[in-house]
Formats: structure tokens, sequence, C-alpha cells
């Protein structure tokens, strides 16, 4: 539990310094595009939210900080933030199904119902695709998330 805490502590303290979405910084790097046309199973590494529930996600939606989702392949945990609270976990992944766990989570207080929107589709999701050098998240084949890469 200890190693958890310290995990979550790192990943959060490191988030609080990004920024707003700044659309010249999100632009597809020649690593991100090499790493999107690998199998899917291999979706790993940052990506910034930029759909939820097929409504385009813009700068002002956002509290503080850029809305983000990282997937660490070692260990398969997540870490993500619409702007608002950190939260992050395990998933569970194989060709083309994804699942993810429950974790822990920050509890600041969040304007809107954004986070809870997101939070509640993240955890229907049990399907992904890459397409178009976006990670795309479905329920079934209902398009519910889609996350752009974000430079390496």
């Amino acid at each position: 539990m200890k190693n958890v805490l310290i995990i979550f502590l790192s990943i959060f303290l490191a988030s609080c310094g990004t920024k707003k979405i700044d659309e010249s910084k999100n632009d597809i790097t020649e690593n991100s595009i090499s790493s999107m046309k690998n199998s899917n199973s291999e979706v790993y590494g940052k990506y910034t939210i930029i759909e939820l529930n097929g409504e385009n996600l813009k700068e002002h939606d956002f509290e503080e900080r850029t809305p983000m989702m990282a997937f660490n392949k070692e260990n398969t945990s997540y870490s993500t933030n619409i702007g608002c609270n950190q939260i992050s976990g395990k998933y569970e992944i194989d060709e083309t199904t994804i699942k993810f766990l429950p974790g822990m989570a920050t509890m600041m207080a969040c304007p809107g119902n954004l986070e809870d929107r997101y939070l509640k589709a993240l955890s229907e999701v049990n399907e992904y695709k890459i397409e178009d050098f976006k990670l795309k998240m479905y329920k079934d084949e209902k398009l519910l998330i889609v996350f752009l890469p974000l430079r390496r």
C-alpha cells in the first residue's frame, strides 16, 4: 500500500505543473505515430482527452490542468484527470478490449459535471481502437472517449 501511495503522489505532483491545452504542443510526433502503428495492444504513453460522449472538448471546459490519460505498460496502471481530480488505477487489456479497474482519486470539489461524465464513461469502456492516430474508447460499438497522443 505504501508503494501505491508513493507512486500516486509522484504522478500527482508531476501533473501539477501541466498547462491548459495548447494545440501546437499536442501535434503528433514521429515517435507517437510509430508507436500507434504497432498492434492495438501497444496502448501506452500519454494522451489528452479531446472528445467525450460525442462532445468535442474545448480548453475552457477544464479548470487548471490539461486533461490527460497516461498508460504505464510495465505495471498496467493508468493515471488520468480531466482538469480537476487526479485518478489512478490498474487496467486490463488485450488485442481489442480494455477495462479500467477502480483505483484512487483525490477528492477536490470540481465545478460542473464533466468529471462525473468522464468517470462514468471510463467505467463503461470495454473496447478500444486506434484510428486516424487517435485512441478511441468504446462501450461495445458506441464511441465514448477520444484521446490524442501527446509529444513524447
